[in-house]
């Protein structure tokens, strides 16, 4: 399913875990790396005196070059074939644009790091990606220990969607190639609910979501558990993934609205700041399987 990750990185400490991460998967499915980074050139201009930023663009190049031939190093220690690049521009743009022109099927990022010119490249930006990717993205918090990944256990939320279901076929290879346990989980938005007689009707459509997830992952070969929450849906997500351990959540957007929809673009991004362990996001119009 992956044969080619892009690994996005500015040489920062916030992206080892982001790189450990890319590079396992890649290990894992024999896939070719793409080393990015990205000069931000939007960070830089003249000021009132008519500064040149020349130099200061020269050493951001420099660093660039370091954080790629890290990754590079990395990937040629592992026997695996890396394309080296570095592009300049605004950062989520150039991703985006190389990510679309070399047709990868996985972005990996890093989502916090440094302040001022040698900020990460991700932070914000990450967010940025994942809303207009077309692509399949998996971000990792510089809080993440950078260390290879072992999925033994994985997150899937689910509210019954097409787009659920999408991100399912992606979740049920991981797990396959790591052997590790599916947790289908779904929320009911409690929060938004007054009648008693509403929170039984959606809890049983939440039941019979999971249950259709798990008899999927069932005929995927993947050992599966359901659950069902009330309860804010971030909230509700990265508590359970902090009290089952998980190591990756996999997650879809849609722009459906509705009191029994709750994977959004907002939750995501929520999930995507506070999660415990990497995230897998996959938006609505990506055109990968």
């Amino acid at each position: 399913m992956f044969d080619s990750i892009l690994i996005g990185t500015d040489g920062a400490d916030g992206t080892r875990s982001a790189i450990a991460h890319g590079l396992g998967l890649a290990d894992t499915y024999g896939a070719t790396v793409h080393a990015l980074s990205v000069v931000d050139t939007s960070a830089l201009a003249l000021d009132d005196d008519g500064y040149d930023d020349g130099h200061a663009t020269d050493v951001l190049r420099q660093r660039s070059n370091r954080a790629v031939e890290d990754i590079e190093r990395q990937a040629t220690d592992r026997g695996l074939d890396v394309v080296p690049a570095v592009a300049a521009g605004r950062p989520a743009r150039q991703i985006l644009r190389y990510a679309d022109e070399h047709d990868v099927d996985l972005i990996v990022m890093g989502t916090r790091g440094r302040k001022g010119l040698a900020r990460h490249v991700m932070g914000s930006v990450a967010e940025s990606v994942i809303s207009r990717s077309t692509h399949p993205v998996l971000t990792s918090r510089a809080t993440v220990t950078p260390v290879d990944p072992v999925y033994d256990d994985i997150l899937l939320p689910t509210d019954g969607s097409a787009q659920a279901a999408r991100v399912a076929e992606h979740t049920f290879d991981i797990a396959a190639h790591y052997d590790a346990t599916v947790h289908v989980f779904s929320v009911i938005d409690s929060s938004l609910i007054q009648s008693q007689e509403l929170l039984a009707s959606l809890e049983s459509e939440s039941e019979q979501a999971v249950s259709e997830m798990k008899a999927r992952g069932k005929q995927a070969g993947a050992d599966v558990v359901t659950r069902v929450w009330r309860g804010e849906p971030d909230r509700c997500i990265t508590t359970y993934a902090e009290a089952k351990d998980i190591d990756l959540i996999t997650m879809g957007t849609h722009n459906r609205r509705g009191l029994d929809r709750f994977l959004t673009a907002t939750v995501t991004e929520r999930v995507l700041r506070r999660a415990p362990c990497p995230v897998f996001s996959l938006r609505r119009e990506s055109n990968k399987p």
